[in-house]
């Protein structure tokens, strides 16, 4: 199973494929990178960008799990909710044609990685560096997009952990 997780923005998209093989302990990371968008073009210039940078590596990908983060206003971040929430809304329909789709708030982001509510979201880089190895490099956003995709990784392993408890209960 190939799982996209996408940490929205308009400036910058952080994304992460990862492949799971037949129980959701078998996790690997295929890549990871950040999309950018041109900082000088039009909002809605950029927004088309994003939809088809999307559509490209959907299409190129063909990955059977999308996950986004969902955005949260942050007092310190307010001027960035609305261009946040129109890229995430843009890259949200161009996802459309993937089979499962799933949008995680920060905290249960967080959680997948094993990050507190209240520690800092930098602590996700350190997290997911001592998973997947510390050699990972680059913006947070692409780090971001690999706790975002483990956050479906998650959901798997508990729904495994009830089908597992139920199949044990009925024995």
């Amino acid at each position: 199973m190939r799982i996209l997780g996408i940490d929205p923005g308009l400036a910058a998209v952080g994304y992460a494929l990862l492949w799971v093989g037949d129980t959701p302990a078998d996790v690997e990371l295929v890549e990871y990178d950040t999309f950018e968008t041109a900082m000088g073009k039009p909002e809605r210039e950029r927004l088309a960008d994003l939809r088809r940078w999307l559509s490209v590596y959907l299409a190129d990908r063909c990955p059977d799990v999308v996950a986004v983060e969902r955005p949260f206003p942050m007092p310190k971040l307010s001027y960035n909710i609305v261009p946040v929430s129109a890229a995430y809304g843009v890259l949200v329909e161009a996802a459309a044609s993937v089979r499962v789709f799933r949008d995680y708030g920060p905290q249960v982001v967080k959680a997948a990685v094993g990050v507190k509510q209240r520690e800092p979201k930098k602590l996700i880089r350190k997290a997911v560096q001592e998973r997947f190895g510390a050699r990972l490099r680059g913006r947070d956003d692409g780090l971001d997009a690999i706790a975002v995709a483990l956050a479906y990784v998650r959901d798997l392993e508990r729904e495994s952990d009830y089908a597992a408890s139920v199949r044990g209960s009925m024995a």
